[in-house]
């Protein structure tokens, strides 16, 4: 009969022993480490939507008050056409344009709709 000696019986019980330890250890660093690495990359997204409003917001309220500024005599063509080319500059628009009740309108860019297609209120 091949028995193994208590020598080869304790060698592969330390052995066993010492691989459970390891692949325990293992394991626990590894969900630790994911746990972390899932809480930061969290954060970073939350930081970063924070910064992105943020961003978007201010974007919002600094094209706001380039049109809240916008003043001129309704009466005066030629002025209202310098305040649009003011609003447009400072609030960095492609065009700004002033729309009137019957429909008229007149923009910074000197443009005219095409008849059919020139009436804001549509």
């Amino acid at each position: 009969m091949n028995t193994m000696s208590l020598k080869n019986k304790l060698s592969i019980a330390a052995s066993a022993a010492i691989l459970l330890v390891g692949v325990i250890l293992t394991t626990e660093t590894y969900l630790a480490a994911k746990s972390r690495l899932e809480t930061n990359l969290s954060q970073q997204v939350d930081d970063l939507g924070n910064t992105f409003a943020a961003s978007v917001n201010y974007w919002f309220n600094s094209k706001g008050s380039a049109i809240k500024a916008f003043q001129a005599d309704p009466s005066n063509d030629i002025e209202i056409v310098k305040g649009l080319q003011q609003t447009r500059l400072s609030g960095e628009f492609d065009n700004v344009f002033y729309a009137r009740p019957d429909g008229t309108q007149l923009n910074a860019n000197g443009v005219v709709l095409p008849p059919g297609n020139d009436d804001p209120r549509k």
